[in-house]
């Protein structure tokens, strides 16, 4: 053969006309190679098409050229166990010139070629047909895999009913092994009662009928019952004949259960949800209601069929839908929002609410609507408008003190130097009448400052025990004449009223002040009536009405038939300088002193008024059992005059001046200092004794409680007798003072002052030797 030429002839057995066409156009690569060598010879135009090498690269090729190196071992095995001259269907990979491989199936015969022993072969491309057996196989493979990693049971039957599969699942889900079953009938796989079920369902199956998600009860191998759903299906062969029956079997048992759970939780949420204080209800992305509790039917007057199913605008009206919008808006969007709100429940009066729109938000974030969960916020809106009262009325209170307190300071000296003068000047002098208004004018400024005291609740109390039924009856008469001839007086009082703690006079005043609050607000005439009982202040009582604790109390209540207030005026009566009289009808006082009073004798004031219909005042305070009411003894006045030495300490000038003259002229030796460290100063050089320190409590650098205990370790036989413009229970709540100590409070004129000094002094008897050796009636200022 010549190596140039491409076509080669074949000998004579193959060489002929007709097989050489055959050869050269046959659709089948085919070749013909050189047994010693392996070396190509011939190659047929089928063979250069599908491998890619032409002619002449085929002739230059080896038959292992044509095999990939890892197939290289398989084709020296076949080529060394040739024992047949000819080879079918013989199964290996060849490549392409690009490398590509190819899945072939070989058939050899042995030939002569130029004289030679040659090798003719077929390549038959089985490629396309492998890859899908492989697929397929694969496929199959997956498939047997998802049937065994599935969690439910695949059952199959062949058409005699006996079991051809059993997956894992149907192992863990019945009890019984696949190797128990397989090739063998059902086992006892149901009850009795459910026997002809199963066979009924077999039948339909194979009959062509698909069962989709059947519930049943099976059984077990250990003899439980489960509850399974049953979905079936006939499988048939490439005829279409009836070859088997698919079953698909899972165990709801613990759905079915959790279902039961579910429902019981769900009654159980509704039945809380219809017993909470709250409306509740769920509303959809359309707006509408869904879902309502018992207090929403309660308090619209409406059952839930009337009120699911209805949008939102339907059932609040379209004013109130456009006020809400927004809110709802950013429910739809996920996001919670609260709003006040105003309800009027079936038949009742206008409640403040707290609405609250909470978002379903599902796993995948979509929002499936919102909960409307309402709160009746309207105790809670009535005490904190009490808060805000009590704090505005605390401020005013402090206010009020402060100023009364620099009063007190001025009305001292005013009232003190009055007295001087009355007391010098002759009944002839024309004066003596001026000097009478001053001290009256004064008198009456301190009275105003004592309300304002009151008020603020920093004025002196002397509490007993008393019985409110006696204050009251003791107070008939004077009422009586305070309100005219036009207003009937009425009481009602308990027979076994209980007792309570506070000062008879400034309930007295509270009684005057409430009266005579009562006639001014009726002009035309009217009634009074003054009741008292015992009441039981409850929880609910106490958490509507800030600064009370619950327990028992005595109520006295005094109401009137006049003109009423309106809510605007019934929030301010209580401030000091408030009024609705014509000017110069009245200061705006008594009812804040009424406040002050019952605040610091620890009970409360409560107001109901209506425009027309009139007012009533009660005002509670706590019981005191078990104690009988005091009764004060009567004492014999001493002497004002005295001989001991006073040393005086006050920043004040003028009240400084005015109590050093007021003792001088009692006949006191009088030391004067302008604020505790000057004291110390006049008394470490002051040789004789100081029987009384008379000290102002608040001053700069040195108070008078630091004086008084410096004293106490220096000269422990000098009296301590304080001074303030402050109330001494307010210094005592404040700490600057302990309770129960002597003092006199501002304003005070020289009687009282002397009175209070001479008092002091004589409480004890006077030791041995503790007197003074100075000249009475001098005052020694340093």
């Amino acid at each position: 053969m010549n190596g140039s030429d491409a076509r080669p002839m074949l000998d004579d057995r193959v060489s002929s006309p007709l097989a050489r066409a055959c050869f050269d156009e046959s659709p089948q690569p085919m070749w013909c190679y050189d047994p010693g060598t392996l070396r190509i010879v011939a190659v047929n135009e089928a063979a250069v098409s599908c491998y890619g090498w032409s002619a002449d690269e085929f002739t230059s090729l080896t038959v292992r050229d044509l095999h990939p190196p890892a197939v290289i071992p398989t084709l020296e095995g076949m080529l060394s166990s040739i024992s047949s001259p000819r080879i079918r269907g013989q199964r290996i990979q060849h490549w392409r010139k690009d490398g590509t491989l190819l899945e072939v199936e070989i058939d050899a015969q042995d030939r002569i070629f130029d004289g030679r022993p040659a090798r003719l072969v077929q390549a038959t491309d089985v490629t396309a047909r492998v890859r899908a057996v492989d697929a397929l196989e694969v496929a199959n493979a997956r498939l047997r895999a998802l049937i065994e990693a599935v969690p439910v049971a695949i059952v199959e039957l062949d058409p005699e009913g006996l079991v051809t599969h059993w997956n894992a699942a149907a192992e863990r889900m019945y009890g019984w092994s696949a190797a128990e079953v397989i090739g063998r009938s059902l086992p006892t796989i149901t009850t009795p009662s459910g026997l002809d079920g199963l066979h009924q369902m077999i039948a339909d199956g194979f009959a062509g009928v698909t069962v989709r998600e059947q519930e049943a009860t099976r059984r077990r191998k250990d003899g439980t019952l489960i509850d399974v759903t049953i979905s079936a299906a006939r499988v048939v062969d490439g005829s279409g004949r009836p070859s088997g029956l698919v079953a698909a079997v899972t165990d709801v048992t613990d759905r079915k259960l959790a279902v039961a759970a579910l429902r019981e939780s769900e009654r159980q949420h509704r039945a809380v949800a219809d017993n909470v204080p709250l409306l509740i209800s769920f509303i959809d992305t359309d707006e509408r209601y869904r879902f309502v509790n018992r207090r929403y039917e309660v308090m619209f007057g409406l059952p839930r069929d009337a009120i699911i199913g209805r949008t939102l605008r339907e059932h609040v009206g379209a004013d109130a839908y456009e006020r809400m919008r927004p809110c709802i808006r950013s429910a739809l969007r996920g996001e919670p929002v609260s709003f006040e709100n105003t309800l009027a429940p079936l038949g009742g009066t206008p409640r403040n609410v707290l609405v609250s729109f909470m978002p379903q938000v599902a796993d995948d974030g979509t929002v499936r609507g919102f909960y409307s969960i309402t709160t009746d916020i309207t105790e809670r809106k009535q005490l904190e408008e009490q808060f805000r009262q009590a704090q505005k009325m605390e401020a005013v209170g402090q206010l009020a003190g402060g100023i009364a307190h620099d009063f007190n300071n001025l009305l001292t000296v005013i009232l003190s130097h009055s007295e001087f003068l009355l007391e010098d000047g002759t009944p002839s002098d024309e004066r003596i009448a001026d000097v009478q208004q001053i001290r009256a004018a004064a008198e009456r400024a301190a009275a105003l400052t004592r309300q304002l005291l009151a008020f603020s609740r920093k004025q002196n109390m002397s509490p007993k025990v008393i019985d409110l039924n006696g204050v009251v009856a003791g107070m008939e008469d004077l009422l009586a004449r305070l309100i005219g001839e036009d207003i009937q007086l009425v009481t009602v009082a308990a027979p076994d009223l209980k007792a309570v703690s506070a000062d008879p006079s400034q309930l007295e005043q509270v009684l005057v002040n409430l009266v005579v609050n009562a006639r001014d607000a009726m002009p035309g005439g009217g009634r009074i009536t003054i009741i008292s009982e015992n009441v039981n202040l409850d929880e609910d009582f106490a958490r509507r009405n800030a600064g009370i604790v619950p327990g028992a109390y005595v109520m006295i209540a005094v109401s009137d038939t006049g003109v009423g207030m309106a809510a605007d005026v019934r929030e301010r009566i209580f401030e000091p300088f408030f009024t609705t009289k014509a000017p110069g009808k009245g200061t705006g006082l008594g009812l804040a002193t009424v406040y002050g009073i019952v605040k610091q004798s620890g009970g409360t004031v409560w107001v109901d008024s209506t425009l027309g219909v009139g007012t009533t005042f009660r005002i509670y305070l706590p019981q005191v059992r078990g104690v009988r009411a005091q009764e004060g003894a009567a004492t014999l006045p001493s002497p004002l005059a005295g001989t001991e030495t006073v040393l005086i300490v006050e920043d004040d000038d003028a009240v400084r001046a005015l109590a050093q003259r007021t003792l001088v002229r009692q006949g006191y030796t009088v030391l004067a200092a302008i604020n505790g460290r000057d004291a110390l100063l006049i008394a470490g050089a002051y040789a004789g004794p100081i029987h009384l320190l008379l000290t102002d409590v608040i001053m700069p650098e040195m108070g008078g409680r630091e004086l008084a205990d410096e004293f106490g370790r220096t000269r422990p036989l000098t009296r301590v007798l304080f001074s303030s413009g402050y109330a001494g229970s307010e210094l005592s709540q404040r700490g600057v003072l302990p309770p129960h100590i002597a003092m006199i409070e501002k304003p005070y004129g020289p009687d009282t002052l002397a009175r209070r000094v001479r008092d002091n002094l004589d409480e004890r008897p006077r030791r041995k030797g503790d007197h003074t050796n100075a000249r009475p009636g001098t005052a020694l200022v340093r």
